[in-house]
C-alpha cells in the first residue's frame, strides 16, 4: 500500500483563481489535487461547502466589496477526509467610484466618473446610456434650480451609484423701495414693490431690528407691537422657493412717545447724607430722567435713582418731590417725601 499523507500540504495542492467577468462577481478557482483524492470538498463560498470530483469550480454570485476565505479538503479512496488544505483570501471589488461634476452653467453640467475604464451604465432621470471613455456625459436643457437624478453603475453589476445635482440659481434681487404708511403710536403698515427670483414665485422676509415678523407672499405687512418712544429698523429680503434670501432693503420709523413713565416708588432719604433714593421708573423708549425738587423748587436733573441735598437748615422741616420724565418730556406724577418724616419732632431752635 502506498504511503499517503494525512492532509492536503501546500506543495502538493495549490489553489489559483482568476476573475471571470461572464456574470458579476464570479471566479474560477483551480487546484492540481493529487491521485490519492477521488473527491473534494470547497469550503468558503455562500451557501456551501461543496463536493466535486473535479479539480476546479466557478464560484458565483458573491458580495461587492467583501472579503472571502477558501480552503479545500479531499477525500481519499478509503472514504476518510484529509485535514483542510491551503487558503485562499480574496476581496471582492466595490461597485462604488467617484462621480462628480464640472464646467456648471445655468442650463447644464458636466457629469464625470472613475471606473478604472469599464463600461458604466448611467441613468440621467429615467434615461439610460452606455459609457466607457471618455468618462463623462454632459446633461444639458437644464433650468436654474432644477434637481438631477442620476443613477451610475458597471455594466456587469447591478448596484447603482446615484448622484444628484440641482443646477444653481442666481440669488433673488431686493425691492427697490420699502416704504411706512398709515402709522400711529402702536402700529404701522409696510409696503415695498416686487422683487425678482431666478425660479418659482417671489416671497418676502419681513424683520424689524434684526428679528423676524413673518413672511409674506405679497405687501402689505402691519406691525401692530412697535415700542413708542423708539426708532425701529425694518428690512424686507426677497426668497425663492428654495429659501434663498436676497440683500435687505431697509427702513426706519420713529414712533413718538405718549405715554408717561411709571411713578417713582419708595422714595427715601439718608439721614447721613440725606440722599433721596427711589426705585427706577419704567418707560418703553427706554431712558428715563428724573426732576428733583425742593418744597417745589426745582434743584436738578439726573439718570440715578438717587440724588444728594445740601444746604439744609436744622429744625425745619422739608418736602422733597421727584418726577419721571422720557426724551419726549412725558412726565409722570410727582412723587414727595418728608424730611425728617411727619412725627418726628424738630429740634429746639433758640
Amino acid at each position: 500500500m502506498n504511503s499517503c499523507t494525512n492532509d492536503l500540504k501546500s506543495d502538493e495542492t495549490a489553489l489559483t483563481l482568476h476573475e471571470s467577468w461572464a456574470e458579476p462577481y464570479a471566479i474560477h478557482v483551480a487546484w492540481p489535487g493529487a491521485d490519492e483524492f477521488k473527491r473534494y470538498q470547497f469550503h468558503g463560498a455562500p451557501g456551501w461547502p461543496f463536493k466535486t470530483s473535479a479539480r476546479e469550480t466557478t464560484i458565483t454570485g458573491l458580495q461587492p466589496d467583501t472579503t472571502y476565505r477558501f480552503y479545500i479538503a479531499g477525500m481519499r479512496h478509503n472514504d476518510q477526509w484529509s485535514e483542510n488544505g491551503p487558503t485562499l483570501t480574496i476581496k471582492t471589488r466595490s461597485t462604488t467610484f467617484p462621480i462628480w461634476e464640472t464646467e456648471v452653467t445655468k442650463t447644464s453640467f458636466k457629469l464625470n466618473w472613475d471606473a478604472d475604464g469599464k463600461r458604466v451604465l448611467v441613468d440621467v432621470d429615467g434615461i439610460q446610456t452606455t459609457h466607457s471613455l471618455p468618462a463623462y456625459k454632459v446633461i444639458q436643457s437644464l433650468e436654474p434650480g432644477q434637481m438631477v437624478k442620476c443613477k451610475l453603475r458597471l455594466e456587469t453589476q447591478s448596484e447603482w451609484n446615484d448622484f444628484t445635482f440641482t443646477i444653481p440659481r442666481d440669488l433673488p434681487t431686493p425691492p427697490t423701495f420699502l416704504e411706512a404708511y398709515d402709522q400711529s403710536s402702536d402700529r404701522v403698515s409696510l409696503y415695498w414693490n416686487s422683487g425678482g427670483v431666478d425660479g418659482g414665485t417671489p416671497r418676502y422676509r419681513i424683520e424689524r431690528d434684526g428679528k423676524l415678523l413673518g413672511i409674506k407672499d405679497r405687501p402689505p405687512y402691519i406691525d401692530t407691537t412697535p415700542q413708542q418712544g423708539c426708532s425701529h429698523v425694518y428690512s424686507v429680503q426677497t426668497m425663492d422657493d428654495q429659501s434663498n434670501l436676497s440683500e435687505k432693503i431697509t427702513h426706519t420709523v420713529d414712533f413718538d412717545d405718549f405715554t408717561a413713565p411709571t411713578d417713582p416708588t419708595n422714595l427715601s432719604t439718608s439721614h447721613l447724607t440725606l440722599t433721596l433714593k427711589w426705585d427706577e421708573s419704567y418707560d418703553s423708549a427706554g431712558q428715563v430722567f428724573y426732576d428733583v425738587d425742593q418744597d417745589g423748587d426745582y434743584l436738578g436733573t439726573t439718570k440715578e435713582v438717587e440724588f444728594a441735598i445740601t444746604g439744609l437748615d436744622s429744625g425745619q422741616r422739608y418736602t422733597f418731590g421727584v418726577t419721571a420724565k422720557d426724551p419726549s418730556d412725558n412726565k409722570s406724577n410727582r412723587a414727595t417725601v418728608t424730611y425728617p418724616a411727619i412725627g418726628v419732632p424738630l429740634k429746639h431752635q433758640r
